[in-house]
């Protein structure tokens, strides 16, 4: 299955359309069974998702089959020293210790600018002997937009990435940079494909989240479709992730395991999509699309 658990909610009270805080223990157990008896493989945590990784260790049994990926700490800075790299070690093997594992599936840089830094190659190489002694399966970078994944590709052997992807968010397809990613062999995770809950909104909640008149069009012409369609937003949105061929997993951010099932079944609907007649809902406006650029909070 394609669908994944993203944690970020497990260890923060997080995204534009969050009213339930952050998730309890009990509920973590619970998404989890429900995540094992459906097949789901992959859960996406981070070191600054706050104490997800502990709930996950704390929750998951020792003989657990998900594909556990974790993302690094960040540095944001010129140029990255050796004790910064001791640091990110470090760092990494106490997220070894709070997953109560010794190796997981894959992990990733969470700022991919670091490797850019000033002897930032110090962080690859570390990652390289991570995978080496088979502490982790699959290196990579977490992204968000081509011209990183270009300059990621172009100097760095990775096998895994992070991208976001959605209806509203199709540059990565429009742009061939999905084929150009397969074409290297390279695992492709998605991110964000309910744009943080925004195209499960309602049309009133938009216009009063972003106030803008150009995405209030372009949102009810999409609300026109589904309607058209007999469709609703959520289905719509998993089943469009889902059939992208390039895009090998996708991470969804959970309160509960209500949230989990709905999904679930959002999945298994199995809709007849046209992918061409989707084109025209994606959205040029960075300022929409990329949440970083948001201004707007809960």
């Amino acid at each position: 299955m394609k669908l994944g658990i993203g944690t970020t909610q497990f260890g923060l009270d997080y995204g534009i359309t969050n009213k339930q805080g952050q998730t309890q223990v009990e509920e973590v157990s619970k998404i989890f069974k429900t995540a094992e008896l459906n097949c789901i493989e992959v859960i996406d945590t981070a070191h600054l998702y706050g104490n997800s990784e502990a709930i996950i260790g704390s929750v998951l049994s020792k003989d657990n089959k998900f594909k556990i990926i974790t993302k690094t700490i960040t540095f944001n800075k010129e140029e990255i020293t050796l004790e910064d790299v001791n640091l990110f070690e470090k760092t990494f093997i106490s997220s070894l210790e709070k997953l109560q594992t010794n190796s997981i599936y894959g992990l990733m840089l969470h700022r991919q600018q670091d490797l850019f830094s000033q002897n930032g190659d110090l962080l690859f190489k570390k990652l390289i002997e991570l995978k080496n002694c088979n502490k982790v399966n699959k290196i990579g970078v977490s992204v968000y937009n081509s011209e990183e994944i270009t300059q990621i590709i172009n100097n760095f052997d990775i096998d895994i990435i992070q991208i976001p992807f959605n209806i509203f968010d199709q540059r990565l397809k429009n742009d061939e940079t999905l084929k150009k990613l397969k074409s290297k062999n390279i695992e492709v995770h998605a991110r964000s494909i309910f744009l943080q809950g925004v195209i499960l909104m309602q049309s009133e909640l938009v216009n009063k989240t972003f106030n803008d008149s150009q995405f209030d069009l372009h949102f009810s012409k999409f609300q026109a479709f589904l309607q058209d369609k007999n469709i609703n937003a959520q289905d719509l949105a998993i089943n469009f992730v889902k059939n992208i061929e390039e895009i090998d997993h996708f991470v969804l951010g959970l309160n509960n395991e209500e949230q989990l099932s709905s999904n679930i079944n959002s999945y298994n609907q199995n809709i007849d999509i046209d992918l061409d007649e989707l084109k025209i809902f994606h959205y040029n406006d960075i300022n929409i699309i990329d949440p970083r650029k948001w201004t707007s909070k809960k």
